[in-house]
């Protein structure tokens, strides 16, 4: 879960770092997909910090707690 966080870290830092980024995706033509962009860094760090918090303490039986 680790390499795959960092893998996001690096993706994430290269693209506020990319001026190229910004040139296409800051057009509203593009909006779409900076919006897709947006939503797939969020949903792969939140989805690996829980799964992450788990492995860590273990997944527990209780389904509530269990849920990611």
């Amino acid at each position: 879960m680790d390499k795959i966080l960092a893998v996001r870290a690096n993706i994430y830092d290269q693209f506020h770092g990319s001026n190229a980024g910004r040139e296409h995706f800051f057009k509203d033509e593009h909006r779409e997909a900076y919006a897709a962009y947006y939503t797939a860094m969020f949903l792969i760090q939140d989805t690996g910090e829980s799964v992450q918090s788990h492995m860590k303490r273990g997944f527990s039986s209780d389904a509530w707690l269990a849920y990611i």
